[in-house]
């Protein structure tokens, strides 16, 4: 409807007009547990919500994670690459009590910021013990970075706090201590290539791995501590663990974990994709296969490593990192409790 014509008489009526669109959907029967791939939405937290800081921190002309953290912008490239390999993808927008996990055969995590429900944690490792699949994909989390990064706003004429780092490497530890899993302190990068030596991925301000079982396997490269050139404390080198595989002890599910997420994000990437590290991990959550590029990646420990020092011990939070979140948490907020916590309802579905 729109107003009638110029220089028409007073009280014309206005002109209207009907529209009609074919909408065309492709319907196919629901999918083989092993090609459905979960994508954890719920648990992205950015700006303009609050202070959420840059994944890579050598990247200076950004300051806030603000590019949305979804399948359908910034991780577009990866959602192409797992459709072209023949995987459906779903997109979880409620908390982990809200999914039927017998329905998928691998639950994605990626760069999370949000806290989990005591609910999630308890339910996620019963749905792992029972079968599903589950891969993270993390990113830095280091105290005297975040105090670093604080900064006076001329807008709101107020110092803005980080409310998390790169990811919220205490709360995704919380979700992988069941299994004997953590992330580290430190804040690294470096690169590493694949067995042949054709394929580069550079690792940007991510994590390693600090706690792992015996009995995985694990990726160990040389990084460098890029917090104490950030710092101003001078160069560091470690040898550290930044991805690994394993099947937990009683467990029909298995886990994969990356330190860093830069390396999948279409827009922060440098120097070229991780992908096939993911359909290398992908593999093994869905079949409990190790696959050549693994075989070739990682070694297998014998003993579980309990604190590496290297990456640096099991990340605390801030005295005042709580607070910070509770203002644009939907997890800690006064009351919050789980969404559906004796309801399962159907993810959104990524077009």
């Amino acid at each position: 409807e729109s107003p009638p014509p110029l220089g028409s008489p007073a009280g014309s009526l206005p002109l209207r007009h009907t529209a009609e669109a074919t909408l065309r959907l492709l319907v196919v029967p629901t999918p083989p547990r092993k090609k459905r791939v979960l994508w954890d939405q719920f648990h992205n937290v950015r700006y303009p919500v609050g202070f959420f800081p840059r994944d890579n921190l050598d990247d200076h002309d950004e300051a806030l994670d603000w590019h949305g953290d979804h399948v359908h912008t910034n991780f577009h490239g990866l959602y192409d690459h797992l459709r072209e390999k023949g995987f459906f993808v779903e997109v979880l927008s409620t908390d982990f009590t809200c999914f039927d996990a017998e329905q998928y055969g691998t639950l994605l995590v990626v760069d999370a910021e949000e806290e989990y429900f005591p609910e999630e944690v308890e339910k996620l490792e019963h749905d792992i013990r029972n079968g599903l699949g589950l891969v993270v994909f993390a990113d830095w989390y280091e105290q005297d970075v975040l105090e670093k990064i604080r900064f006076f706003d001329e807008n709101t004429r107020d110092y803005w706090t980080a409310a998390t780092g790169g990811a919220n490497v205490p709360a995704l530890n919380d979700l992988l201590r069941p299994f004997g899993v953590a992330f580290g302190t430190r804040t690294l990068t470096g690169s590493f290539k694949d067995g042949e030596g054709h394929r580069k991925v550079r690792f940007l301000s991510g994590s390693a791995i600090a706690r792992f079982p015996a009995g995985g396997r694990v990726v160990t490269r040389s990084m460098n501590d890029q917090a104490s050139s950030f710092l101003n404390r001078g160069s560091h080198e470690y040898q550290v663990s930044i991805a690994g595989v394993v099947q937990p002890a009683d467990s029909k599910g298995r886990l994969a974990v990356y330190g860093d997420s830069n390396c999948l994000d279409s827009n922060h990437m440098r120097g070229g994709d991780c992908y096939w590290v993911l359909d290398s991990m992908l593999k093994y959550t869905m079949d409990g296969a190790i696959d050549e590029t693994m075989q070739d990646l990682s070694t297998v420990l014998k003993e579980g490593m309990l604190v590496d020092k290297d990456a640096g011990l099991e990340p605390k939070r801030r005295p005042n990192c709580e607070t910070e979140m509770r203002k644009y948490s939907k997890v800690i907020g006064a009351g919050k409790k789980p969404q559906c916590a004796t309801k399962k309802s159907a993810p959104e579905t990524a077009g």
